[in-house]
C-alpha cells in the first residue's frame, strides 16, 4: 500500500472513531438532561374538562341505546 492511502486511511478511520465518539456522547447528554428535572416545567391544574366530557357523552350514548333496545325486546 503507498504511504499517501496509508495515511489517507488512517485519517478516515480516526475522523469516523472520533464523530462516533461524538454522537454517542451527544445522545447521552440528551438522555440524561431529558431524563433530569433541570428543565421540567412547574405543576399545573390538570384539565380533564374535555377528556371527560367525552366519556360522559358517550356513556350517555350507549345508555341511550341500551334502553332503546331493552324497550324492542318488550
Amino acid at each position: 500500500m503507498h504511504p499517501i492511502q496509508k495515511r489517507n486511511n488512517n485519517l478516515i478511520q480516526y475522523i469516523m472513531n472520533k464523530s462516533n465518539f461524538f454522537s454517542v456522547a451527544l445522545l447521552t447528554g440528551m438522555m440524561i438532561l431529558s431524563a433530569t428535572a433541570l428543565f421540567a416545567l412547574p405543576p399545573s391544574a390538570t384539565p380533564i374538562d374535555g377528556g371527560l366530557s367525552l366519556v360522559l357523552g358517550s356513556c350517555a350514548i350507549y345508555g341511550a341505546k341500551k334502553i332503546k333496545d331493552s324497550r324492542k325486546k318488550n
